[in-house]
Formats: C-alpha cells, sequence, structure tokens
C-alpha cells in the first residue's frame, strides 16, 4: 500500500485526533504533523508488535501531543518577552519621576498592587522574590502588575 492510500484510510483517524485533543488553533500545521507521523509509523511498524492500527493511532497521538507540548514551551516563552515590555513600561514610568508624586500616583492601586511597584520600583526585585516575600505565588504577582500598569498607564495619558 503506498502512502496516498495509507493516509486516505487512516485520515479519519487523523481527524478523530485533532479533535480529542483539542486541536483546534493551528489545525494544517497539527495536521501536518499528523501526516508525518504516520508515515513514520508505517516505516516502523513491525507486524509481530501488534495491530496497526493500535500502533498508529498510539503512535500519531503521541506525536500530536510532543508538537502541543513543543508549541506550549513557545507559547511560554513569548510570554517571557512580554514581560521585557512590562519591564520597559516601568522605565517609562521611571522617567516621569520627576513630573509626577508617587503617592499621587499610588492612590488608585491596590495593597498588593502598591507591594508590587514598591519591591519593582523601589527596591529593585525580581517577580518571584517579590513572591516570596509576600507568600503567594509568581503568578498572583505577575497579575498585580498587569493590573497595575493598566491603572499607572490610564494616570498618566490623562
Amino acid at each position: 500500500m503506498n502512502y496516498s492510500q495509507l493516509l486516505e484510510r487512516y485520515k479519519p483517524m487523523i481527524l478523530h485526533l485533532l479533535k480529542r485533543l483539542s486541536i483546534y488553533r493551528n489545525h494544517e500545521e497539527f495536521f501536518q504533523t499528523a501526516c508525518i507521523a504516520l508515515w513514520e509509523a508505517s516505516n516502523q511498524y513491525m507486524p509481530s508488535k501488534g495491530s496497526m492500527d493500535a500502533y498508529f493511532y498510539l503512535y500519531i497521538k503521541g506525536k500530536l501531543m510532543n508538537e502541543m507540548t513543543r508549541q506550549n514551551r513557545l507559547s511560554e516563552r513569548e510570554d517571557l518577552k512580554d514581560d521585557f515590555s512590562y519591564a520597559e513600561d516601568c522605565h517609562i514610568l521611571k522617567e516621569t519621576e520627576d513630573q509626577f508624586d508617587w503617592g499621587e500616583l499610588e492612590k488608585d492601586l491596590t495593597l498588593n498592587q502598591k507591594k508590587w511597584m514598591h519591591g519593582y520600583a523601589y527596591l529593585g526585585l525580581t517577580i518571584t522574590e517579590i513572591a516570596s516575600l509576600e507568600g503567594v505565588t509568581p503568578a498572583a504577582v505577575k497579575s498585580w502588575r498587569r493590573d497595575a500598569l493598566r491603572k499607572l498607564k490610564k494616570q498618566l495619558t490623562k
């Protein structure tokens, strides 16, 4: 059986796996990954080890899950790049230090947002250091930062 016949036979299985793994973004890319996995599985299959359908199913599913993990890691790296843009925003705040009273800027911030601002802007602490001092997760401190920066930007653009 040639590859095009094999693909035609197993295309419903691939589509089922894409649906089962809830892959809706980058659908074509994941479909391509599954097609390559089907080709690899067909070259590696040994009939003495078990049924071909089960082997193909598990092999393709594994490749798709590996690709999902890779995509998620890339996404996390992009989030880290966004963190640098937050740092740049804070540098803008430091440049305007002479123009504004910090007490006036902090008036609309919540207690946690003030904790982030004090730790980051005054003490130069990282998110992880602020989180450990406050006994919360770094994700919580990131949300304080995000909301504080939104409020500060709003005040600065008035």
